[in-house]
């Protein structure tokens, strides 16, 4: 399900699965796991029976959602990691969730990152630049939940915490989309206007 929570988290993180069946083991990275909606690599005779979380140094990450309700399934969800070795950014693993049939890994965005020094200024430039192009994700929303992911990557990725640190936070606000049909910047309230955003971000040091 595109719309779960775990599914982005795992892609953002670069997980890797593994999968058994009579043919014996094999092993898949989450950007080949999901083929359709609903629908996984595994075969009708195999097995998930793992999946691997890699651990490295000086990786930061977090998680975003917005929900009608705290706990519900995600109206939109982005899911963010950077590794950053020698004060830049190493690699970068971005996945949002439940704006397609699958879960969309933002190549682009991913590939933006890499080679630079850490910034809110920079993740915010690539958020705009490469995310709303690359998926044309234009609610208010969308907007809100892909700024606050990156200035939460931002921080914790920089924060220098002991590992396993956790920092998390949960509110419930109200956000409204803006028109762009007319080219003015009034707010109209989306018909999705009440909506909870649930977040969580992790460090590693």
């Amino acid at each position: 399900d595109a719309a779960e929570d775990l599914s982005a988290v795992c892609a953002a993180l670069k997980a890797t699965v593994v999968i058994r069946g009579p043919q014996g083991e094999r092993t898949i990275g989450m950007d080949g796991f999901y083929i359709g909606p609903f629908t996984t690599a595994v075969g009708a005779d195999e097995m998930l029976t793992e999946v691997r979380l890699p651990i490295r140094a000086g990786a930061g990450s977090a998680h975003e959602k917005v929900e009608r309700r705290a706990g519900d399934f995600a109206i939109a969800a982005v899911s963010a990691a950077v590794w950053v070795e020698g004060g830049v950014i190493a690699d970068a693993g971005i996945a949002l969730g439940a704006l397609g049939p699958t879960t969309i890994i933002a190549t682009r965005a991913e590939d933006a990152l890499k080679g630079k020094p850490p910034s809110e200024e920079l993740f915010a430039r690539r958020a705009r630049s490469h995310l709303r192009t690359q998926l044309r994700w234009r609610t208010g929303g969308g907007r809100s939940t892909t700024s606050a992911i990156w200035r939460m990557s931002s921080r914790s990725a920089r924060s220098g915490a002991p590992p396993h640190a956790p920092c998390s936070r949960r509110s419930t606000r109200t956000w409204k989309s803006r028109s762009t049909s007319t080219g003015n910047r009034s707010p109209v309230t989306s018909s999705r206007a009440r909506c909870s955003s649930t977040s969580s971000a992790t460090r590693r040091g």
